[in-house]
């Protein structure tokens, strides 16, 4: 499945779901400015929370989102509601598994960036939870990674695979 397949996919989400998805995004960094941008594109998803520890940060997104949603610095206010199914976690690294246990843990469907430890005691947990668990690896398709690529590839450097 391609990149435009999985776009198309998620536009189909309102109509198998029949309504829009509540979700909240983790991290008002450029992680999560980049998810809030791509939010906006999509009407399939309604953004009702951002968390983050720097208030400043998270209320910036926030305007850019416009709406309804709301800022806060703690997860576990997030984790006990009922109407977020999904949480896009966009945070520093080295915070990418313990929050994603802690989500899969409360049921929650997870986007998270990557790299993510422990990957597939992850991916187990999500099953166990019959939840839904996707390490988004998006800077394969940046322009400026894929020229990286090209000239890695053809020069003479002694890389086998990128």
């Amino acid at each position: 499945m391609n990149m435009m397949d999985n776009l198309t996919n998620i536009l189909k989400m309102e109509h198998y779901y029949g309504k829009k998805l509540d979700i909240a995004l983790v991290g008002a960094g450029r992680a999560g400015y980049f998810h809030t941008h791509s939010l906006l594109k999509f009407s399939s998803f309604n953004l009702r929370y951002i968390v983050d520890m720097d208030l400043d940060k998270a209320t910036n997104l926030q305007k850019i989102y416009g709406g309804d949603v709301e800022v806060r610095q703690n997860l576990e206010d997030i984790l006990c509601q009922e109407n977020i199914s999904c949480i896009i976690i966009a945070t520093s690294t080295q915070t990418h598994y313990d929050l994603t246990v802690k989500c899969l843990q409360a049921k929650k469907n997870v986007l998270v960036e990557k790299p993510l430890d422990n990957v597939s005691e992850c991916f187990k947990l999500a099953k166990d939870n019959d939840v839904k668990l996707l390490v988004g690896y998006h800077k394969r398709f940046d322009a400026n990674y894929q020229e990286i690529i090209k000239k890695v590839k053809v020069s003479n450097l002694p890389i086998k695979n990128i």
